[in-house]
């Protein structure tokens, strides 16, 4: 029950302490009037709330205690209906919201005279709407929200405090400015919130949706068979990882200043440690980058000297680190060290990207299949198990040919 009430507890205190702060009284010596409206305020902002909640489709367990679906209620039914809406995305259940907010905000707002003169004319203008809701819920859709009859029963609850108060020779025109200032204000603050809360709901729903088909195997398969499969020459790998005789063997061709290639280079990592059944080759572009060349003598120096480990966690530095802190690490490494195999590397690298046509980093192969670009950050290791299963439909129909 707890969680169920914490959204709108939170609100109302949150809402309460603040105007407090701003406009406190000596709460001891006001009106009883008042205190009856901020009891019917707050029962009106808690219930407006629960209703914006299940317009949003957010599930709320007091939502569902006060409205128990039966033959005689059902509160969806209610506040889905084409009659619950002002505009095409403004319905009743926001309009609660800003009055109730407002009227709360401007009760706290009231000098020591405590008169009610604007208070009373807004609530006389509400009353259509309790009438409209209630006619609409018992002959239209023959159906009750327990959530509005409540709205309904405050704001006439509302109005009969103020039926006698004597306003009809006194309009202060200051009360009217102040209350239809909160009003624009609170309006405006919600709606920017529903709109932007809208828009990143419709964001993930869509991102949802895009990820079904994107994860789908059999989209996989096919984008995946629009390409060539391609035999990568031996000869001209780069830095060997793990096992060079495993079922799967990656080859990624990254950039040493590309934040992408970081991404993909910490998932090879952790998919390089969690399985003995792949091989992974890293090949860096070098061109005629002198820089670049410097770093990659570097590494093959390590590579060649210390093993793959090393070379892992230089790699893991070399991508965490900041801008500064890389051009530290290549400072220090000196222009004379190893440079009798720079030319043979940046000789056999620039051979690769051209024989396979790489022309951005991250580009993805496994066993000769191009990996999608769309794949590569997010989804290599959910299809790792596809690719497979394409290399082995592939050796199984070369077999079938040979015999």
């Amino acid at each position: 029950m707890l969680d169920s009430l914490l959204i709108p507890v939170v609100v109302i205190i949150l809402v309460f302490v603040i105007c407090y702060n701003l406009f406190g009284k000596d709460l001891y010596h006001i009106s009883p009037t008042w205190w009856i409206l901020i009891c019917t305020k707050l029962i009106g902002l808690s219930t407006s709330i629960l209703i914006v909640l299940s317009e949003f489709n957010i599930q709320n367990r007091l939502i569902q205690k006060l409205c128990i679906q039966s033959k005689k209620t059902d509160c969806d039914s209610v506040i889905h209906s084409n009659a619950a809406r002002i505009f095409s995305w403004v319905t009743w259940g926001d309009a609660g919201l800003i009055y109730f907010t407002a009227t709360l905000v401007y009760l706290f707002c009231l000098d020591s005279t405590f008169k009610f003169a604007a208070l009373t004319v807004l609530s006389a203008i509400t009353i259509p709407y309790p009438i409209f809701s209630i006619y609409y819920q018992a002959f239209k859709i023959k159906t009750w929200c327990t959530l509005c009859l409540i709205i309904q029963f405050v704001l006439i609850v509302e109005l009969g405090l103020f039926f006698n108060n004597p306003i009809i020779h006194n309009y202060p025109l200051k009360e009217f400015f102040q209350i239809a200032l909160i009003l624009f204000l609170t309006a405006i603050l919600y709606l920017s919130i529903k709109a932007y809360y809208l828009k990143k709901r419709d964001f993930i729903s869509t991102q949802i949706a895009y990820n079904k088909i994107k994860r789908n195997p059999i989209v996989f398969r096919q984008l995946i068979l629009n390409e060539k499969r391609l035999e990568i020459d031996l000869s001209k790998q780069g830095l060997i990882f793990g096992n060079p005789s495993a079922s799967l063997i990656i080859h990624a061709f990254l950039s040493l200043y590309c934040k992408p290639c970081t991404i993909v280079f910490f998932k090879l990592k952790i998919l390089l440690e969690n399985s003995n059944d792949i091989g992974l080759i890293i090949h860096f572009p070098i061109a005629h980058n002198p820089i670049i060349q410097k770093l990659m003598t570097n590494i093959e120096f390590i590579y060649q000297s210390k093993g793959q480990n090393c070379v892992i966690w230089y790699l893991e530095e070399w991508y965490t680190s900041s801008l500064k802190m890389k051009q530290f690490m290549l400072d220090s490494i000196k222009d004379s060290e190893n440079r009798v195999i720079a030319d043979e590397i940046s000789e056999k690298t620039s051979d690769l990207f051209s024989q396979l046509n790489i022309k951005e980093t991250p580009s993805i192969f496994i066993n000769g299949y191009k990996i999608p670009d769309l794949y590569i950050q997010d989804d290599i290791e959910a299809f790792l198990e596809e690719v497979l299963h394409l290399t082995q439909e592939e050796k199984s129909r070369k077999v079938i040919y040979d015999y």
